[in-house]
């Protein structure tokens, strides 16, 4: 499980998504990633989900999947 309690840890999480958003071709599962990568990046959940049009249920979900899962919820195979 990721831990998300330190400012590397973070930082390094929306780095991993950055580059995953930016080679990604699967639109829905660049939706999911950048759903995450601005949460961490403190945006507000209601602000996400007014943005990305996705219910504040989804949110939650992806971002548990991503700690637990790390990127290989999202289709990468490193």
């Amino acid at each position: 499980m990721l831990s998300l309690q330190t400012l590397p840890a973070k930082t390094k999480a929306i780095e991993e998504l950055k580059t995953f958003i930016g080679i990604e071709r699967d639109t829905r599962q660049v939706k999911k990633a950048l759903a995450v990568k601005l949460i961490y990046q403190d945006y507000g959940y209601e602000t996400i989900s007014g943005i990305l049009e996705v219910s504040l249920g989804a949110l939650s979900k992806w971002k548990q999947a991503y700690e637990r899962d790390d990127l290989s919820r999202y289709g990468i195979r490193s």
